[in-house]
């Protein structure tokens, strides 16, 4: 199975994160992987599309603006099952914290944290433990087009957006990478993602280095639970347990072994 960390590019309205995530995927797509990447578009759209959701329903009503996100929510969770189905992992237009930002910051704080209650919410904040999460900076108005699904804010706004969003990361544990607004060219950002997504493999392999007994894992393999990254590695001692560690969280959980991981 695939070592190969997810990524999430994400961030406030207008700062290439489509773009960015567009041009990582097609840079995969143009090398030979024996496990390539799937890709997640902006499930924000496709849900506003299929059901009359447009950017301003944030400012207009609270009621419009939690259901549009709890949608959100359940289309990232969809999206991320589709993909894992075929897939060990992918790059991610978004994430699943943006729609608890949004409802933080336009419907209540109570309201992002019903939303973050959820399973599903749950599942996916410990799969972006083991993913490579880029926030893009705000500052530099890429593609400013009111396409009905943006909100067309003022600078002002966005750096508030932007700073709920380091903050938002850092009060759930989730490792995060800012790519400063400097970075303004196509090469140099998509150079910025595989350079900090090449780390990222290096500390799972460290990880693995650190947690697994090199004289007792004489049988070892990657796998995917819920789509985050873990080892299997089978003991010499006890030929018939498996010793699943989590490398989100450095865990051990030994059990039986299972023929279908």
């Amino acid at each position: 199975m695939s070592s190969s960390p997810s990524i999430y590019i994400i961030g406030s309205e207008s700062t290439g994160k489509t773009t960015l995530a567009k041009d990582v995927i097609k840079h995969f797509e143009k090398l030979t992987l024996s496990d390539p990447p799937g890709f997640i578009e902006e499930v924000a759209r496709i849900v506003g599309m299929k059901h009359g959701f447009v950017g301003e329903d944030l400012l207009r009503s609270k009621d419009r603006a939690y259901k549009y996100q709890r949608l959100i929510i359940e289309g990232q969770f969809e999206s991320e099952q589709s993909e894992l189905q075929t897939r060990s992992w992918f790059i991610s237009d978004r994430s699943a914290i943006d729609p608890i930002i949004y409802a933080k910051m336009h419907v209540s704080s109570e309201a992002a944290d019903v939303l973050v209650s959820s399973a599903r919410w749950r599942e996916m904040k410990e799969r972006m433990k083991g993913s490579l999460v880029i926030v893009c900076e705000a500052g530099v108005a890429w593609g400013m087009v009111n396409d009905g699904f943006r909100l067309m804010s003022n600078h002002s706004e966005w750096l508030r957006t932007h700073h709920v969003f380091c903050d938002t990361l850092n009060s759930f544990g989730l490792e995060y990478h800012v790519l400063p607004l400097q970075v303004d060219s196509k090469d140099a950002r998509l150079k910025f993602v595989l350079d900090r997504w090449e780390e990222k493999r290096k500390d799972l392999a460290l990880a693995i280095g650190k947690h697994v007994n090199p004289v007792l894992a004489v049988e070892n393999d990657f796998i995917t639970m819920n789509g985050a990254l873990a080892l299997k590695h089978k003991s010499s001692v006890t030929a018939n347990v498996y010793e699943t560690i989590d490398l989100t969280t450095a865990h051990h959980a030994s059990k039986p072994a299972n023929p279908y991981l």
